[in-house]
């Protein structure tokens, strides 16, 4: 063979081999992982988490099946996936085995392919709340924005848009398919003929041979450790929970400075809120900011300027924004949507009520935990306890008490008093007293020098 012929034979045979390469990308990039990810049950945020990770994570020669059986769940969470979907790399599919209802049909309708297993159903994508227990139709904008979402949706994966649109709004009709003021649901032999899903599979297996899959490459994803305890810390109880207490942590350990443990509790009963509400993509570091300058506010008035009281109504109001801006998703959902879904009622009331629930414990302490055994040895020894060593060799003696002085210091329930032109280290019995304020002496004992407010004055 001459050297021009064979250079003839190669080049066909790169070409053919070429050409064979890009037949096998056209049936969705066979040589990469096959990966199932199960939706099923409600569609709430920690799923959300552990869906968009796994589209973010899969790469362009991955297929990604969603597993679908759902009755639906909350619109943002939908969105989110949706949005996930849109974005990642890899080929994607909802194999819908029995039902993709409401937000389950939003993902759906986000995948390159449709699946439906015999008998399944996809559709009846009205917004809905719960009231009572009793579901409740929505305002109509929130019907118009998941009526826009469903289409576009729908359309930008080659869809038709109206029968995405006649899902969520009774108004849509589409002639020969669904009668007037009913909301559009089908069923797998519907969704065929409709060109909504690809074709019937009776299993994954199924799927994945008539997308040229092999089954042995398929991977079962589930969540990882951090998205399960995501689900529990962004409960609506446990998160208004921690931050119950997150904030009663805080304010303890600024009435009794001194003694570290209310403040690391409380700081880790808020980390941990964070934590949830960060993994299902909720707060961000907008959410640290205003809480961190809400914090440092209250503390900087409550330590170098108190009486004055705006810095901590700007620090509460900062403080409870960042918590409530964490439970809500105006990333994914428009804000009035969220109103109207009554998201953001709900988290400024369990912002605000976490905050009351927190300050009326923190009254009950200061009035109660002082005066028992283990409230003086928790509070009053020590936070005395950091004076104690300086005033060892000048302990005032027994016979003062009953004796008046002012506060030069509020007390918290420490800080310092001049009494008969001495300077001592004193302790309230409990209730804050601010600086300049007339107060006696009650008790003695030891370096521990107790003081109330003067009676007859305030």
């Amino acid at each position: 063979m001459s050297a021009g012929r064979r250079l003839v034979v190669a080049a066909l045979a790169l070409a053919l081999g070429a050409g064979s390469a890009a037949s096998r990308a056209d049936e969705g990039g066979a040589s990469g992982r096959t990966i199932v990810a199960p939706l099923a049950g409600e569609v709430e945020l920690g799923v959300a988490a552990f869906l968009v990770r796994v589209l973010r994570e899969a790469g362009p020669d991955d297929f990604v099946v969603l597993d679908v059986d759902t009755f639906g769940g909350r619109i943002d969470a939908a969105v989110q996936v949706r949005d996930a979907l849109l974005a990642t790399r890899a080929k994607t599919a909802a194999f819908v085995d029995r039902r993709a209802i409401s937000a389950g049909a939003l993902i759906a309708l986000a995948t390159d392919t449709i699946v439906m297993s015999p008998g399944a159903t996809i559709g009846a994508a009205t917004p809905v709340e719960l009231q009572g227990g009793k579901m409740q139709p929505v305002e109509a904008k929130v019907v118009s924005y998941f009526r826009k979402e469903m289409k576009a949706t729908a359309e930008a994966k080659g869809r038709r848009g109206d029968l995405a649109e006649a899902m969520v709004d009774a108004s849509v009709e589409i002639p020969g398919l669904d009668g007037k003021d009913t909301t559009l649901t089908l069923t797998t032999a519907e969704a065929v003929k409709w060109k909504l899903a690809a074709f019937e599979a009776r299993s994954l297996d199924e799927l994945c041979e008539r997308l040229h899959r092999a089954p042995p490459s398929i991977v079962h994803e589930g969540p990882n450790w951090a998205e399960r305890l995501a689900r529990v810390l962004s409960n609506s109880t446990v998160s208004s929970l921690l931050m119950t207490f997150g904030m009663l942590g805080i304010m303890v350990e600024l009435w009794a400075p001194g003694y570290l443990l209310s403040g690391i509790v409380g700081l880790l009963c808020l980390l941990l809120f964070t934590f949830g509400h960060y993994v299902v993509h909720l707060a961000g570091w907008e959410t640290l900011l205003m809480f961190g300058a809400g914090a440092a506010l209250i503390a900087a008035e409550l330590l170098f300027l108190p009486g004055h009281g705006f810095m901590i109504a700007i620090g509460v109001a900062l403080v409870v924004l960042g918590l409530t801006e964490s439970m809500v998703d105006v990333k994914h959902v428009p804000l009035g949507v969220a109103w109207a879904l009554g998201w953001l009622p709900e988290a400024l009331t369990r912002g605000f009520g976490a905050l009351l629930a927190a300050a009326i414990a923190l009254a009950a302490i200061a009035r109660f935990l002082p005066r028992s055994r283990f409230g003086r040895v928790l509070i009053l020894d020590d936070a005395v306890g950091a004076t104690s060593k300086t005033a060892a060799t000048t302990q005032p003696p027994p016979s003062l008490v009953g004796h008046t002085g002012v506060a030069e210091t509020a007390l918290r329930p420490t800080g310092k008093a001049l009494v008969d032109g001495r300077r001592l280290d004193v302790v309230s019995d409990g209730d804050f007293i601010e600086q300049g304020a007339p107060l006696e002496i009650v008790e003695v004992a030891g370096a521990r020098v107790v003081v109330r407010l003067k009676k007859g004055d305030s």
